[in-house]
């Protein structure tokens, strides 16, 4: 199988879009062949890396092309199958932040984000918030959520399960608004008001939040650290 990713990001960049792509490239090349383009230089052994420009002279025609987030109508290579993921959506900013509308690029990317819809044969949304935003801006073709923070919240759930201490983890950038951790942390406190014996692990930047009983920062991780953390947590 040959799959081809579209990829118009800093990749080097901290940020989960960005790390899912790069992480989801190299899982994918242990079982297919992988052509990546993006602008971000890369020194991959196991995928073909090109520059975004080099599309238009790319003759092959692929099983599978997936793209990312804000593509708009940008050359595409050919392919059997065009999927796109949507890690969140414009007008889910512009919910957590109603100001958004002013800013003077906000209309080109809600463009941009609607014109990624056009001719997929299917989409993937990371949450049901997301799905429900994607059909809010008119699509209508198949539509399925794949949580980008490692499967179903019911898959999640682990064998690990002490009664003695109850582990729950946040993985992203606490900095970030839309991540909401701020309200996270709220009801975590709420919560060990009664239960004590609960304890929140936070994979990521930890921000201007401080040191609080109960709660782990553990910064920056890889992916097979993430995954290690989430397959003992509850």
């Amino acid at each position: 199988m040959h799959v081809v990713l579209i990829a118009p990001y800093q990749l080097n960049r901290t940020g989960g879009v960005e790390r899912y792509i790069l992480s989801f490239a190299r899982a994918l090349s242990e079982h297919a062949d992988v052509t990546l383009y993006t602008d971000t230089l890369l020194d991959e052994e196991s995928i073909s890396v090109h520059p975004l420009d080099a599309i238009l002279k790319d003759q092959n025609t692929y099983d599978l092309c997936l793209t990312h987030a804000i593509y708009g109508s940008s050359p595409l290579p050919k392919a059997e199958i065009f999927l796109h993921t949507f890690h969140g959506t414009i007008l889910g900013n512009l919910l957590m932040r109603p100001w958004l509308w002013i800013h003077p690029r906000f209309w080109n990317w809600l463009l941009l984000e609607r014109r990624s819809l056009e001719g997929k044969d299917g989409i993937i949304g990371v949450s049901s918030w997301a799905c429900r935003e994607i059909r809010w801006m008119g699509y209508r073709g198949p539509l399925r959520l794949i949580s980008s923070g490692g499967g179903l919240e019911k898959e999640r759930v682990s064998s690990y399960y002490s009664k003695k201490q109850l582990k729950l983890i946040f993985c992203g950038r606490t900095s970030d608004k839309v991540k909401r951790f701020s309200w996270i942390l709220k009801g975590f406190r709420l919560a060990r008001e009664n239960v004590q014996n609960i304890e929140l692990l936070v994979l990521g930047p930890r921000g201007c939040f401080p040191e609080e009983e109960g709660v782990r920062y553990l910064g920056d991780v890889s992916a097979y650290k993430v995954a290690e953390e989430l397959s003992h947590a509850h």
